[in-house]
């Protein structure tokens, strides 16, 4: 293990998950992120004076992690206990939000966080782009949805 801790770890949130220390992720893929991995890398972050990185990969497995347990109120509380706390959000903790409320099937939420992202001056990027492809194929898959139940009704 303290190979690993003595890594130069890359600066940047987005790339920590490449890094040359992740071998273990390379192995099982990156779908198959897990607790044991995110505490590794938060103890290499932290143990290298990461702080800010291990921070920001902290929020996304929450924000994910209460999403995939359908925990979206929580999700959303967290969020204004974050903006409350005096903690702007930034491009990838809207994104996260955006993700996470897509999948749940709250749309007019993940639409909601979209607005806010571009209200606050935050820049969306290439992972904005491919969630809202993500976020108009759900409205259109709920809008063919609706259509089929009148449809049916009618019959």
């Amino acid at each position: 293990m303290n190979w690993l801790i003595n890594l130069s770890l890359p600066t940047t949130p987005r790339s920590c998950f490449h890094c040359p220390g992740s071998l273990r992720v390379q192995a099982k893929r990156e779908s198959t992120f897990d607790i044991d991995m995110v505490n590794t890398f938060l103890s290499l972050l932290l143990a290298k004076g990461k702080l800010s990185v291990a921070c920001k990969l902290f929020e996304i497995f929450t924000f994910n992690a209460l999403g995939k347990a359908s925990r979206i109120d929580e999700v959303n509380k967290l969020f204004e206990q974050m903006k409350s706390s005096g903690i702007n959000p930034d491009v990838v903790t809207v994104n996260t939000l955006i993700e996470v409320h897509c999948k749940a099937g709250r749309l007019k939420d993940a639409y909601k966080f979209l607005k806010i992202m571009l209200g606050a001056g935050c820049t969306p990027n290439h992972v904005t782009d491919t969630t809202l492809d993500f976020l108009g194929k759900e409205i259109e898959k709920m809008r063919y949805q609706k259509a089929s139940m009148v449809h049916d009704k009618d019959d």
